[in-house]
């Protein structure tokens, strides 16, 4: 990849952990339940996913699959088309995987987006054995910092037995210091969300991480692929002109 690594992950008790996509797809086994990053098709990791469905093409297995809402071609569609998904929660906007869902060839449960989160800390979707997270940047404390998306990535890396990370390397830098993660203590514990003015900060830059988890880092240098534009036509002004 030609970069300086040390930008990118600047705690080295992570610099070792650096695989291939194609190694870290090889540690997901039949039945796995997996969390993966991304929110409408922003912030999704690629290069994991693909190798995934690379795999899949020759090989017999199925996992379930939870993210935040809907993710890129990439990830969706290219697991879709391998036929490696068993149920996916709780949205997607795939065509592809939306005809193989219609056809009944994979399991779906389209959920309220808040729900998810509250349905892993419960335990009623099962363990989340890989949380798979894009990131700009790993600090030097160890924070991982999302890309474009947070979602339920802090749920499923809290939960998760395993963490891959794709560094996604063609990630703005600004990205760190934009989130705020913060998550709520379970029910029958939580308070009040303390944000009382428009410039509180709550929570923390990134995403906490356990390094112990942390059993994989791959490299990226694919942009996301967010849904085409299109010129406004006759039906749209007529939306504007309703407004």
């Amino acid at each position: 990849m030609g970069k300086d690594l040390s930008q990118f992950i600047r705690n080295e008790a992570f610099l070792d952990k650096v695989v291939t996509a194609e190694e870290a797809a090889s540690w997901i086994e039949d039945g796995m339940n997996l969390g993966m990053s991304g929110f409408t098709l922003f912030g999704e990791p690629k290069e994991f996913p693909l190798a995934l469905s690379k795999r899949g093409e020759k090989e017999n297995f199925k996992v379930n699959l939870y993210t935040g809402a809907s993710l890129g071609p990439t990830a969706d569609q290219s697991m879709a088309e391998a036929g490696i998904i068993n149920l996916r929660v709780p949205y997607q906007g795939n065509a592809v995987m939306r005809n193989k869902i219609n056809a009944g060839e994979l399991y779906y449960i389209d959920q309220h987006l808040s729900h998810t989160a509250e349905e892993i800390r419960k335990g009623t979707l099962g363990k989340i054995d890989y949380a798979i997270i894009e990131a700009a940047a790993i600090t030097e404390d160890g924070l991982i910092i999302p890309t474009g998306s947070v979602g339920n990535s802090p749920i499923f890396v809290e939960r998760a037995e395993n963490v891959i990370i794709e560094i996604n390397t063609t990630a703005p830098r600004a990205y760190e210091g934009l989130h705020d993660i913060y998550v709520q203590k379970d029910q029958g514990e939580r308070r009040e969300i303390p944000l009382y003015s428009v410039g509180d900060r709550i929570g923390e830059i990134g995403i906490r991480v356990d390094p112990a988890k942390v059993k994989g880092i791959v490299l990226s240098e694919q942009p996301d692929i967010p849904s085409p534009l299109f010129e406004p036509n006759e039906e749209t002004q007529q939306i504007a002109d309703n407004h």
